[in-house]
């Protein structure tokens, strides 16, 4: 099994895996020389040939990188036999192709308590490839602690991730931006710091969903804050909104109105699922996580 697509930028990876056998028989601890064509190395020898000996299932399992646009061809040799296949290399994506995510591990987190705010960071694009060895960096509007505390390098996920502690109640934004593009890709999070007894709930009701994703149909959710001991509407309070999956809420902060509604739209040029935060200004409630889809 060969895979395909992996950019040409000298990091991301193609991998081809064959199994060897005899009859039913799987064999494994057997030495296979691989071999590659044009410009691709493999990983980590960084040489055009490797050997790797055959895993309990009888298999091996290559990986390698290009920095040039190309199919190249992998040989695989078990002492006179050999199988054969292609692997091609993309275009590798521009800092304006690329998407940074973050998707909030935690809620009602307790201001000045020992538990933080977790976030995981991807790196990705329209295509759902992930993007690993690029540097984001951290900031904070508002008084919070960062862990690490100014920068991170994604992993072969794509991935970083953020821990954030905050000493009182309140509401932070938290923002992220790859260094070589900060301007162009980015992602601001608002995280809200909860005294020790929260007083206000929100609620979601999705009234749009699976809009197109052209940038200009949208989806639509409508919000309700109430308080928590006699369940009335909280009228005239702040609340802030932020998405993922490349979609833009409009607006991204508003009060509700006299019976503690407030509605948003999002819209969106990247097809898929998208996770809504909306989070109150006060500290004073839980953020509600609520999933549409663009289509």
């Amino acid at each position: 099994m060969v895979t395909s697509g992996a950019p040409a930028n000298g990091i991301a990876t193609n991998s081809a895996t064959i199994r060897l056998s005899a009859g039913d028989e799987l064999i494994d601890n057997a030495s296979i020389n691989f071999f590659i064509s044009g410009t691709a190395l493999f990983n980590p020898t960084r040489q055009n040939f490797i050997t790797v000996a055959t895993n309990n299932q009888g298999e091996a399992t290559v990986y390698f990188t290009n920095a040039q646009t190309e199919t190249v061809r992998i040989r695989a040799v078990f002492v006179s036999d050999f199988v054969e296949a292609d692997s091609t290399f993309g275009m590798p994506a521009s800092d304006a192709d690329l998407l940074l995510e973050a998707q909030v591990l935690t809620s009602n987190v307790v201001a000045g308590g020992a538990d933080p705010h977790i976030i995981d960071y991807f790196l990705t694009n329209a295509l759902g490839q992930f993007f690993s060895g690029r540097q984001i960096n951290y900031s904070v509007i508002g008084a919070a602690m960062l862990n690490p505390p100014m920068m991170d390098v994604t992993n072969g996920g794509g991935q970083t991730q953020l821990r954030v502690t905050r000493a009182v109640p309140g509401t932070v934004t938290v923002i992220a931006a790859l260094a070589s593009a900060p301007g162009i890709v980015y992602n601001r999070t608002r995280l809200t710091f909860s005294p020790s007894v929260l007083t206000q709930k929100i609620s979601a009701e999705v009234q749009v969903d699976r809009a197109p994703a052209n940038n200009i149909a949208a989806n639509r959710i409508r919000y309700q804050v109430r308080s928590l001991d006699s369940n009335l509407p909280v009228p005239f309070t702040l609340v802030y909104f932020s998405a993922g999956g490349g979609a833009t809420p409009i607006p991204d902060s508003n009060s509700t109105d006299a019976s503690g509604y407030v509605t948003i739209t999002l819209t969106s040029g990247s097809p898929g699922p998208v996770r809504v935060a909306a989070t109150l200004d006060s500290g004073l409630g839980s953020t509600n996580y609520t999933g549409v889809t663009f289509i």
